[in-house]
């Protein structure tokens, strides 16, 4: 009798433990990377210049999010990091409350980008806009993105809202303002303080470079596409795949002027780049009407999507997204990682 009541009691727990289990009827996918293979990769991102740039001594480098590590953080988290509805209540991870995905009008299969950016090259290469005029070159962006390289579950998901206005002369010096914004509210579409940062913000930081101190991606760039390709490779190296096109141009978009030459180039590049796709009319997180084009990596897990002006070829955002999470991730898979709102780019003679 004890034996039976034992074996039915094991049973009723089998029961109670199986109608509880979070994955319950889930398959779970096998990792996609192993420990030893993520340790190469991480090796392989420093030695390619990825967290910094690779600069001469006395060169100050900015502090700005940089925009891939964002992605590796996502494929580490995407593979390994624990957490989520799996854990006991005092150990869980809350699910990171990430912004809407953009509404593109092709979400699902899409067409090859390359004849819609050789189009608009062409149509970009032949607009008439007067030079910009001034001692500096101006840029002004609003960044986001979720934490996740942090080995601290407590910041597992702490996200990083900044606005961040740049003024460099052609001798690399300059000025650099960063303030720190709200999070995006969970569910956004639209971005925060597209205006600039709120008067009362919590944190601003000022820093001046002085000639020949401040590092910038691409210091002249070439309106030749064949040449830009080159230097757009030595920031990302295109062997690492069609991501890192993708990835350059948002990175060298944070420095420069940008005119329609030197847009239609960018086009170019990106026209001859395999693996980019079309995903058509969509609206940023500024408001403003755009087309996406994008490209996965990592065996599917992650997108890189950009969003360009279709009457000026300007790139007018850039996003990261995770498209695959395992089980009792932080993140539910879609969602975005990081965001890049690329709001001004001119020359002026103020340093302010």
């Amino acid at each position: 009798m004890a034996e039976e009541r034992d074996e039915q009691t094991e049973r009723l727990l089998r029961r109670l433990v199986e109608a509880n289990d979070p994955m319950r009827g889930r398959q779970v996918p096998p990792p996609r990377r192993s420990a030893a293979e993520l340790r190469q990769l991480v090796d392989q991102r420093r030695a390619a210049g990825r967290w910094r740039f690779m600069v001469r001594p006395g060169v100050r480098t900015r502090l700005a999010v940089p925009v891939v590590a964002v992605a590796v953080g996502a494929l580490v988290l995407v593979n390994v990091l624990p957490g989520g509805t799996g854990r006991p209540a005092s150990t869980r991870v809350a699910m990171a409350a990430v912004p809407a995905l953009l509404g593109v009008q092709f979400p699902g299969e899409a067409s090859p980008a390359a004849p819609w950016l050789r189009e608009l090259a062409e149509r970009t290469a032949l607009l008439d806009e007067p030079p910009g005029v001034g001692r500096y070159t101006y840029l002004h962006v609003q960044s986001w993105s979720l934490e996740t390289t942090a080995t601290d579950p407590e910041m597992a998901n702490a996200v990083v809202a900044r606005d961040e206005r740049l003024w460099w002369a052609a001798d690399r010096s300059g000025r650099e303002e960063i303030t720190v914004l709200p999070p995006q509210p969970r569910g956004g579409e639209r971005a925060n303080w597209l205006d600039g940062p709120p008067a009362d913000a919590p944190e601003r930081r000022h820093t001046d470079y002085l000639p020949g101190e401040l590092a910038v991606v691409v210091e002249t760039p070439a309106t030749d596409p064949a040449r830009l390709a080159e230097q757009l490779s030595a920031h990302e190296p295109f062997s690492n795949g069609p991501q890192a096109v993708i990835r350059a141009v948002a990175s060298m978009y944070r420095y420069h002027e940008m005119p329609p030459a030197l847009r239609a180039a960018v086009l170019h590049v990106l026209s001859d780049t395999k693996g980019l796709v079309y995903r058509g009319r969509v609206v940023d997180r500024a408001g403003r009407s755009g087309v996406a084009v994008s490209v996965d990596s990592a065996a599917g897990a992650t997108r890189d999507l950009a969003v360009l002006d279709p009457e000026t070829g300007t790139l007018l955002s850039y996003e990261q997204l995770a498209l695959i999470s395992p089980p009792r991730s932080a993140v539910r898979a879609p969602a975005v990682i990081s965001y890049v709102l690329y709001l001004a780019h001119q020359r002026t003679d103020q340093l302010s």
